[in-house]
């Protein structure tokens, strides 16, 4: 597991795209979860797992403002989403897209106890996704995001997350570790 700091410049940016993001989406969460929360505030923990995956893999996301912004031209166009791909990395001669998915705690101590968890209409065949956790008492207000560790689709589709059978998981204790990610990333 890597512990990702979140810079403060990072903030006016997550909270700026927390907003405009606010159009469409899906959350793994259970409607009655969904209910305590804005919309907004999904999307700041969204963000939080992206601005530390960028962090992690080129060292900066201040190119992540860039590359939203062409997704949400696309969206205005198409009314489709970004299709689970939050990254993406060439592994093995081969063009690999990266979906970080990103779940609110307040205690990092649990961790190894949760999971990662993808919903049907979020599973897409030979990707990699990564389960990151963005650790602080309120949702929007998160500085530190450990990214815990990540799978194949393959590996996703293997079971069913015993509370919404509608719903792929990982156990965090069975994801790969972040550095075997390395050598591709740092190509």
């Amino acid at each position: 597991m890597l512990t990702i700091n979140i810079p403060a410049k990072y903030n006016e940016f997550i909270e700026e795209y927390s907003k405009k993001l606010t159009l469409n989406g899906f959350s793994n969460m259970s409607s009655e979860k969904l209910a305590e929360y804005s919309r907004t505030d999904l999307q700041c923990t969204g963000l939080q797992g992206e601005v530390a995956y960028a962090i992690y893999s080129q060292g900066t996301a201040d190119h992540l403002a860039k590359l939203i912004d062409a997704k949400y031209e696309e969206y205005l166009i198409t009314k489709k989403g970004d299709g689970g791909i939050d990254a993406q990395l060439v592994m093995d001669g081969k063009l690999i897209n990266i979906d970080i998915k990103t779940s609110h705690i307040t205690d990092e101590k649990k961790i190894r106890s949760l999971n990662l968890i993808v919903s049907e209409n979020e599973f897409h065949p030979s990707q990699i996704y990564v389960a990151a956790f963005a650790i602080s008492p309120e949702r929007a207000k998160a500085n530190k995001v450990i990214l815990a560790g990540w799978a194949w689709s393959e590996q996703v589709a293997k079971k069913r997350w015993k509370f919404d059978k509608e719903k792929y998981c990982v156990p965090v204790r069975s994801l790969q570790d972040m550095m075997k990610l390395e050598r591709y990333i740092r190509q």
